[in-house]
């Protein structure tokens, strides 16, 4: 099984199911319980159960598909997609919070439908059910060092995409960001959780730690792309590609890939219109917004980005290719990785000069 659509439709319905089991066989009378199910699309803004909006599972399906290469029993690793996926989800409630997010897959979010103080319950719970899952890999015979090795690394993921969301939030007051650190903040904020789902899939499979560091690598470079992809589409995605508002980034003015860039290559009149958008605190003007999204592109930095992002996915590969896999047994995990950059959101085309 190859097509990325297919492998989402059973590996990560594999994974969507035991997280749903634990709320049936767990039942609370508790509301942040079922707000947590409308997070991850379970229910509707009644709180009655539907199927709408759910994730797209990349995480879980990469931690499956990188323990895949080496072996078949995937169930054994089921728990470590679950505790990384309802990780992932509890990051997110705390992120929409923190940036004034108001919607999330085309639906209001948790915290803009029930207040702020149930928001962060929500994040709360999905973190801790996390643990919860991650402490089943137990019961699946895996030996002690490797579940210790992987404690670790889960704890210092969960430091590192908070060292990241601080980063981030303070570029947003900063008058300058330079190339490292900005690469820095992107590695910790989106690296870390993909780099800890390749590196734990590949280290219970198999016994070398050369080749598990290997993969914890490729997810490294991979959430990279993937958040400079992310960066793209905050700018030139629209509501209709990423269920968040229209150059929500720019309105926000956050320095992303896009932005830094701009910095260094605009001059003149386009350089001083960003500069000065940036330090300002006013309420965005539309045609302010439009005039710089215009001055992006007229300039090439977009397409100088996009190539960017594109090169940088090319290159993720060769990291695994050093291992000495085989093409068959890679050839899964790169399809799919392809599918999660590509997946992110669909960028608006420029309208060809007349």
């Amino acid at each position: 099984m190859t097509n990325p659509r297919e492998l989402i439709e059973t590996y990560g319905a594999w994974v969507d199911h035991g997280m749903q089991k634990w709320f049936l066989d767990h039942p609370r009378a508790v509301p942040a319980y079922p707000m947590a199910e409308y997070h991850l699309g379970w229910r509707d803004q009644a709180l009655v159960p539907s199927k709408a909006a759910q994730g797209k599972m990349l995480r879980p399906v990469l931690s499956l598909l990188s323990y895949k290469i080496f072996r078949e029993d995937l169930e054994r690793i089921i728990p470590l997609a679950a505790a990384i996926e309802f990780y992932h989800n509890h990051t997110l409630v705390f992120d929409d919070m923190q940036d004034g997010d108001r919607f999330r897959r085309n639906r209001p979010t948790v915290w803009s439908l029930w207040g702020i103080g149930q928001g962060i319950n929500v994040g709360l719970i999905l973190g801790y059910l996390s643990e919860e899952f991650f402490l089943d890999l137990l019961n699946h015979d895996f030996p002690q060092e490797k579940l210790v090795s992987l404690t670790r690394a889960m704890i210092d993921t969960k430091l590192e995409v908070a060292e990241g969301q601080s980063l981030d939030l303070d570029f947003e007051t900063k008058s300058s960001v330079n190339p490292s650190e900005y690469l820095n903040m992107i590695g910790k904020k989106t690296g870390a959780l993909i780099s800890l789902c390749t590196y734990g899939g590949s280290l219970l499979a198999q016994d070398n730690p050369v080749v598990a560091e290997k993969f914890k690598d490729f997810g490294r470079r991979l959430g990279i792309a993937m958040q400079i992809r992310d960066d793209l589409v905050g700018i030139w995605g629209g509501k209709e590609q990423s269920g968040k508002e229209r150059a929500k980034d720019l309105r926000r003015r956050k320095k992303t890939f896009p932005i830094f860039n701009a910095l260094q290559h605009l001059k003149g009149k386009d350089l001083e219109r960003l500069q000065d958008y940036l330090r300002s605190s006013e309420e965005p003007k539309e045609e302010t917004i439009a005039q710089i999204i215009t001055s992006l592109e007229q300039s090439g930095i977009r397409a100088e980005c996009e190539k960017s992002a594109n090169q940088l996915m090319d290159e993720v590969f060769a990291t695994l290719h050093q291992i000495g896999i085989s093409q068959a047994k890679l050839g899964p995990l790169e399809t799919f990785s392809r599918h999660a950059f590509d997946s992110i959101g669909t960028l608006r085309q420029v309208a060809s000069p007349a």
